[in-house]
């Protein structure tokens, strides 16, 4: 089984997690500890190739390949050692979700941000629980660790079912575009991953895992839009067998509404 590697130029003795942080692939070593060496890198200088501990830590050219992910800093490159299975960079705690099948071909498992049901749908990411102004408990907003990911679903939600193009912003004042842009696809994808695998766009990219069709099977499982199809092929048969061959006299399923993201 393969693994990513990270090459620090100049970097020397013992990384930590305070530095792996620094050189911003702190979120590559969440839950595991950390192992480095000291040895010659793919820029041609020497510095710190770093990997999670029990890894064959090393620069070896021959078996790897390194892409250099300059937006990180310092000249960081990421290497992509062998075959990388999703299963060894899965997070501790795994969001529930659907099993994607992405440009590498393999599946990897992609979060549920907003579950459809039978009787709409809902947050499906951990919430805070507070207290109303009656003293009940209710659920609160999605914890800060999901937010970004809960914002990116409510967008792309919004966008794909046009009723909510525009919305009004917390003053109910101004109008914001929810259109995803290229860049605003394919981070919201990357967002959707690593909720439940230890990697970010450097990793994505140098593991060659995102095309067209991906991305767009991301962001439709991170909705739920895969048992919206199921619900809205269950309704249409039921619809059929009920009204003597005629479909369409059911629930239609567009009233499925969102839960609000504000």
């Amino acid at each position: 089984m393969g693994g990513l590697l990270y090459y620090i130029p100049g970097a020397s003795g013992s990384l930590d997690r305070d530095a792996a942080e620094a050189a911003g692939i702190g979120h590559a070593f969440a839950g595991t500890s950390i192992s480095s060496r000291e040895c010659g890198g793919p820029d041609g200088g020497r510095g710190q190739v770093v990997g999670v501990d029990g890894s064959l830590v090393g620069y070896f050219p021959d078996r790897q390949t390194w892409t250099l992910a300059a937006w990180l800093g310092d000249g960081v490159w990421i290497g992509v050692d062998g075959d990388v299975e999703p299963e060894s960079l899965e997070r501790d705690e795994i969001v529930p979700g659907h099993l994607v099948t992405l440009a590498d071909g393999r599946q990897w498992r992609i979060p549920v941000a907003r579950m459809v049901s039978e009787v709409g749908a809902f947050v499906a990411l951990p919430t805070r629980r507070s207290l109303d102004e009656s003293g009940k408990w209710v659920a609160g907003e999605v914890v800060e660790r999901y937010s970004r990911l809960w914002d990116y679903a409510s967008r792309y939600w919004d966008a794909v079912f046009g009723s909510a193009q525009e919305v009004a912003d917390s003053d109910g004042e101004e109008r914001v575009s929810l259109t995803f842009d290229f860049d605003g696809q394919t981070d919201a994808a990357v967002e959707a991953l690593s909720a439940n695998y230890r990697i970010g766009k450097g990793e994505a990219s140098a593991l060659e895992i995102l095309d067209d069709g991906s991305v767009s099977a991301i962001l439709n499982a991170l909705v739920d839009i895969p048992s919206l199809v199921e619900l809205k092929k269950k309704r249409a048969s039921d619809d059929s067998g009920s009204s003597g061959g005629r479909a369409g006299d059911g629930t239609n399923t567009s009233r499925l509404s969102p839960t609000s993201s504000r």
